[in-house]
C-alpha cells in the first residue's frame, strides 16, 4: 500500500512514501514528487506481527486462537449446562419427571441413576447385559409404539436433550478454510451413512437403529462415537410425541411440546454485525455496502475486469491494451456465474490464442454473482444496468 502526501510551500514541499505492511512500515521522504529527486530521509520500522506458525498445517495463525478456541469450549460447555437445567425445570413442572434434587451437576446425576435403576426394573427385569448398555434407546424406541409411564415419556425426551445432533451454522460456504470443508465433509459423510444403515435395518428413529446394536460384539463401533444430525433427532422427538400423546392427551398438550422444544432446539440467532460497517465516506447518512451485497460483489467483478490487459507477447509491453466493451462483457459475464477464474479461462472465454491476459491483481476471482442473487444468467443484463451505480 502506498500514500502520497504533499506540502506545496515556498521550498517545493516534500513527497512522503509509505509502505504498510502486516510486520512492518517502510517510510521514505523526498522533494518534489520524482523518484529521481534528492531523498531526505528513509527507514523501516519492524514490529512482531499478531501471527505464528503452525508447524502441523505449515502456515500462520493468530496468537489468540488457542486462547479462543478454549474460550468457545467453556461457553459451549456453560449452554449445554443450562440447557439441561431448563428441559429438567419443564419436565418436572409437567409431571414427567419425578421429585427430586436437581440444582447441581451430582445431584442431577444422582437422580437419573436412581430413576434408571427404577425404570430399568420395570421395563426390563430379565435383561441381558446388553440391554442394560442399550436400555435408554431401547427405551425410546418401544416409545414409538407402546404406551409408557409419564416418567419414561420424560426420561426418553430427556435423553434426546442431551444429544440434539449437529447443525452447522456457517451460511456461506466460499467463507471456510479448508480445514473447516474437510471436518463438514466428514460429519456430513457420516451422517449420511447412518441414514443408508437406518433404512437397511428398517429403523424408524436413531434411538430404534441403536437399540437394536450390540455394543460388547467385537468391532462394533461405540454409539457415542457416531455423529447425529438435528433434523435426525428432531424426527424421533416428534414421533415419540404424536405416539405418547395419544395416551396422554391431557397432559401432553400443544402447550407443552412448544415449550419443551423451545428447550432443546432453541438456538440462540447469530449476532448482526450490521452496526460495525462503517459509514460511507461521501454519504454521511448511510453505510458502506456490506462484502455480501451483490452490488459489491458486482463491482469486485468491474474492478478486476478493468485491471486486465492484452498484450502480445512478454516482452513487448508496449503492446499491451485494455479490453474493449464487448470484451469486458464477456468476462464480467463469466465471473459473474462462476465462483473463480484462471487466466486460461478467461483466454477460451474471449476466444484468444497466443495473446496473453495481464493484470496486476491476483490471479483467482472471487464472488459469484448468479450465486449470491439466485439468478442463473448474469450475462443476460444489460450493460447499463450492470455498470450504472459504478
Amino acid at each position: 500500500m502506498k500514500k502520497n502526501l504533499t506540502n506545496g510551500g515556498a521550498s517545493g514541499g516534500y513527497t512522503l512514501g509509505l509502505d504498510l505492511g502486516v510486520g512492518s512500515i517502510g517510510w521514505a521522504a523526498l522533494f518534489g514528487d520524482q523518484l529521481s529527486d534528492a531523498t531526505l530521509r528513509m527507514g523501516v520500522r519492524v514490529f512482531e506481527a499478531g501471527t505464528q506458525g503452525n508447524h502441523e498445517e505449515g502456515k500462520d495463525e493468530s496468537r489468540n486462537l488457542k486462547r479462543r478456541t478454549k474460550r468457545q469450549t467453556r461457553k459451549g460447555v456453560k449452554r449445554t449446562r443450562r440447557r439441561i437445567v431448563k428441559i429438567f425445570n419443564v419436565l418436572k413442572k409437567a409431571g414427567l419427571l419425578p421429585e427430586g434434587e436437581t440444582s447441581t451437576p451430582e445431584a442431577r446425576q444422582d437422580f437419573l441413576n436412581r430413576l434408571d435403576q427404577e425404570l430399568f426394573a420395570a421395563y426390563c427385569p430379565n435383561a441381558a447385559r446388553v440391554e442394560k448398555q442399550t436400555f435408554l434407546y431401547a427405551l425410546r424406541s418401544r416409545a414409538l409404539d407402546e404406551k409408557l409411564t409419564l416418567c419414561a415419556v420424560g426420561r426418553s425426551i430427556l435423553h434426546l436433550a442431551v444429544r440434539r445432533g449437529f447443525l452447522s451454522n456457517k451460511k456461506i460456504t466460499g467463507a471456510k478454510s479448508e480445514k473447516e470443508k474437510k471436518e463438514d465433509g466428514k460429519v456430513e459423510t457420516a451422517i449420511s451413512e447412518l441414514d443408508a444403515k437406518m433404512a437397511a435395518v428398517g429403523a424408524r428413529t436413531v434411538g430404534e437403529y441403536f437399540a437394536k446394536l450390540d455394543p460388547m460384539k467385537v468391532g462394533e463401533r461405540r454409539i457415542r462415537g457416531r455423529y447425529l444430525s438435528r433434523s435426525q433427532i428432531q424426527a424421533e422427538f416428534d414421533a415419540i410425541w404424536a405416539s405418547q400423546a395419544r395416551f396422554y392427551p391431557e397432559t401432553l398438550t400443544v402447550e407443552l411440546r412448544a415449550a419443551v422444544w423451545s428447550a432443546i432446539f432453541r438456538q440462540r440467532p447469530l449476532k448482526s454485525q450490521k452496526g460495525r460497517i462503517e459509514r460511507c465516506e461521501f454519504e454521511k447518512t448511510a453505510r458502506r455496502v456490506e462484502k455480501g451485497d451483490p452490488a459489491f460483489q458486482e463491482y469486485r467483478i468491474w474492478q478486476r475486469v478493468l485491471d486486465l490487459r492484452l498484450y502480445d507477447s512478454p516482452e513487448a509491453p508496449e503492446t499491451a491494451r485494455s479490453l474493449t466493451p464487448e470484451e469486458q462483457d464477456k468476462v464480467a459475464a463469466f465471473l459473474g456465474e462462476n465462483e473463480s477464474a484462471t487466466f486460461n479461462q478467461l483466454r477460451k472465454t474471449l476466444g484468444i490464442k497466443g495473446s496473453p491476459i495481464k493484470t496486476t491483481k491476483r490471479r483467482r476471482f472471487g464472488g459469484s454473482i448468479s450465486k449470491s442473487t439466485g439468478k442463473a444468467n448474469y450475462s443476460g443484463i444489460e450493460r447499463e444496468q450492470k455498470s450504472s451505480r459504478f
